[in-house]
């Protein structure tokens, strides 16, 4: 999802930095976003498992499941009958 935000945000309008370029170029903002749509899929598709394998390699314990974490504590399991229901946390 990160892969996907992040050339989103980079190559589509109406992005600042997309938006700038179009517009100092004189380029076509719809032919420009067909482009930059094609561009970050690919980007997406290729960036993820390239980036999955860099982060393991780097970060093996972020991939570990863990039932306590130091700094937040125990994993605790929710029952469903004693949450609020939608409606009440639509209002608040």
């Amino acid at each position: 999802m990160t892969a996907a935000l992040s050339s989103a945000q980079g190559f589509l309008p109406p992005q600042p930095a997309p938006t700038a370029a179009a517009s100092a170029l004189g380029a076509n903002i719809g032919m420009m976003l067909i482009f930059g749509l094609i561009v970050s899929v690919i980007t997406a598709v290729v960036a993820r498992p390239l980036f999955t394998k860099l982060a393991q390699k780097y970060a093996p314990d972020a991939f570990q499941f863990k039932t306590e974490i130091e700094s937040v504590g125990p994993v605790k399991e929710y029952d469903l009958n004693t949450t609020p229901n939608f409606g009440l946390s639509v209002l608040t």
